[in-house]
């Protein structure tokens, strides 16, 4: 008995802490709070203000925003008629985040409940503070039904107009979108300034034109050459740069072979996608505020084999403009980005850094003499096809690469899976250099290297 009183007592000071309750629902998933909601009088009033603060408009693992996210969103609006935002939850909402269909008129509850048209009002009589809204959207054909409709741009609009009016430190924007024409032309109608999390998703297997001077040469009068495995230029046809150094002839041709099972395989060419680097490098420089930049791969033509990387003049802007977003701090490039070679160098300012997809030796070569400056957390996930790289043997030699030293120091948290199967003695440099590393992290990389053994 005395037990249980103590109990009650103790929950009840937690009540009357809001600053330490607080602290304890930052630790907890919306499921959890609302359990706690229910377990103490004194817990009600700041648990269901916190449950409002980051409202989520739709499940987080659903594929649709449909008739669910509609009811939702259609008693919010009948609360707000009934008692207006004051009496309904919604005035405490700082956070508000919406599905990719959301907007759309297919399946977007927030839309044809009448919701998306009533937080247009409020954020025009200023009767709804927001901190920040997440999207997530894409537009890959006129007809896709998660296509915005008018409502939605509107309320895109407003977005935009409200930016203006807080300034990127009191409102920020995150978007999650493919990475295509129509996609980029609705986030152009965004303030690009205000956006700190972009997440980028790319479809490989969408043929964007390239300028004519990066097609690939036809004749055997041209040829590619990569300066120091940096810079790339054309050649003329002497079959030398202009300092009469020899280069290896351009290996692109736009023939195809077949694999073992017979099928046709084509020359993979996405580093010549002009369109795809440009757009990217030209919408990363307006993200002047990023903070969270993440990359991954959706479709990709996996029956296509690499050849050597040259790094011509579009994929060095790129490169360039992610090393020189000065406020990030999370880089996650996941699955194919233009070559396997084609490393990415994150900014000084970068914390965590994710790589997870196919990469070349010269890819890890680039790798051990990036210095990684203020990363704490690295991870490095690797796969191996034997069959996409058997034409690229300057850059996947059939022998590992041999690591012996790194620039990496400082890390608190590493993880590498599949590296092994490509390099040898990169855990140990890794363990050498990071004498900081986390127990876990030291353990995993240990347990590596005598596997090995």
């Amino acid at each position: 008995m005395a037990n249980h009183n103590n109990i009650t007592a103790s929950l009840k000071t937690i009540g009357t802490v809001p600053e330490l309750l607080y602290e304890i629902l930052s630790y907890l998933t919306p499921q959890d709070t609302f359990s706690l909601l229910l377990t103490c009088k004194s817990f009600y009033p700041v648990c269901y203000k916190h449950l409002w603060t980051d409202l989520r408009l739709y499940r987080v693992h659903a594929s649709e925003d449909g008739e669910r996210c509609k009811l939702v969103c259609g008693m919010i609006l009948k609360a707000i008629q009934n008692r207006g935002v004051g009496g309904s939850g919604l005035k405490y909402t700082r956070v508000l985040r919406l599905h990719r269909g959301s907007l759309g008129g297919g399946g977007g509850g927030f839309v044809r409940s009448g919701l998306c048209a009533e937080v247009i009002r409020l954020l025009d009589d200023g009767e709804l503070e927001l901190e920040g809204v997440e999207l997530s959207y894409f537009n890959d054909r006129i007809d896709n039904p998660h296509r915005p409709t008018q409502d939605g741009v509107t309320f895109l609009e407003k977005i935009r107009e409200y930016s203006l009016r807080k300034g990127p430190e009191d409102f920020s924007l995150a978007v999650t979108t493919v990475h295509n024409a129509h996609a980029v032309m609705h986030m152009y109608t965004l303030p690009l300034q205000n956006i700190t999390t972009l997440h980028l998703e790319m479809d490989w297997t969408i043929t964007a034109p390239r300028r004519p001077y990066f097609d690939p040469p036809r004749t055997e009068n041209f040829r590619f050459f990569e300066n120091q495995g940096s810079y790339g230029a054309y050649e003329d046809g002497d079959g030398d740069d202009d300092d009469g150094n020899a280069n290896p002839i351009n290996d692109y041709d736009s023939g195809s072979w077949s694999d073992a099972n017979g099928g046709p395989i084509s020359n993979d060419q996405s580093q010549l996608d002009t369109q795809t680097a440009e757009s990217l490098a030209n919408l990363l420089n307006r993200t002047s505020n990023l903070k969270v930049l993440s990359i991954s791969t959706v479709k990709d033509f996996y029956r296509r084999r690499y050849r050597s990387l040259h790094l011509i003049y579009h994929l060095i802007i790129l490169k360039d403009t992610i090393k020189f977003l000065q406020k990030l701090q999370t880089l996650e490039i996941r699955g194919k980005f233009f070559h396997p070679s084609f490393f990415i160098t994150p900014p000084e300012s970068c914390k965590k850094v994710v790589y997870e997809g196919l990469f070349s030796h010269e890819w890890f070569r680039r790798f051990v003499r990036c210095g990684f400056e203020n990363v704490l957390y690295l991870r490095v996930r690797c796969r191996h096809n034997r069959q996409q790289t058997r034409r690229c043997e300057t850059e996947f030699a059939p022998n590992k690469v041999l690591i012996k030293d790194v620039r990496v120091c400082g890390l608190k948290r590493c993880e590498l899976r599949g590296v092994e199967r490509i390099t040898e003695g990169l855990e140990e440099a890794l363990l050498r250099r990071n004498a900081g590393l986390e127990d876990y992290s030291r353990r995993r990389l240990e347990g590596i290297v005598a596997r090995r053994l």
